[in-house]
């Protein structure tokens, strides 16, 4: 009886953590699209606040956690907040997924690299506009270097934020 409470605990775990970082991952984009922003790019595609929460729970929780974070919080969003819009739904959850498995890769078992979330970006948006190619091709006088570009430069604060959760992540993780 003893080993069967054992083995359900595990999966306890992982769906309270995961459920907690859901509630992160909804409440942290909710917050930044608060925030006063002029701009013709979206707040979201400048500050990444969908990427928050699945990076630290990279170092704080199991695998698991991540992933099905990075699955499931675009489609809650959309769902509770109605953003990002249906059409991005997809694009954004696999790019979360692809960086959420990058950043993992690179951590590994000791759960510390110090470039994970910017390279994890930057490659996970590289990956998903090579495989979204056709559609960007659709898109009349833009090419899909520029656009890469163009959504690096847009994500640039982002991307800091992230490079600064990266370092205070590994420090913590340090002591």
């Amino acid at each position: 009886m003893d080993s069967l409470v054992m083995q359900k605990r595990p999966f306890a775990l992982v769906f309270h953590e995961t459920i907690v970082v859901l509630a992160v991952s909804v409440i942290v984009p909710f917050v930044v699209h608060l925030i006063p922003f002029s701009g013709k790019e979206p707040v979201g595609a400048r500050f990444l606040p969908l990427f928050y929460a699945p990076f630290v729970a990279i170092v704080l929780f199991r695998p698991a956690v991540s992933i099905m974070s990075s699955l499931l919080a675009p489609f809650l969003n959309q769902l509770l907040t109605g953003s990002p819009s249906f059409e991005k739904v997809i694009v954004l959850t696999l790019e979360l997924f692809l960086f959420t498995l990058i950043a993992q890769a690179l951590a590994g078992e000791k759960k510390s690299f110090w470039g994970a979330g910017v390279l994890s970006y930057i490659v996970s948006k590289g990956v998903s506009i090579l495989l979204l190619w056709k559609t960007l091709l659709m898109i009349p006088g833009i090419s899909v270097e520029a656009y890469f570009l163009r959504s690096i430069y847009t994500a640039l604060p982002g991307i800091g934020i992230l490079f600064l959760m990266n370092i205070y992540l590994n420090v913590l993780k340090e002591r």
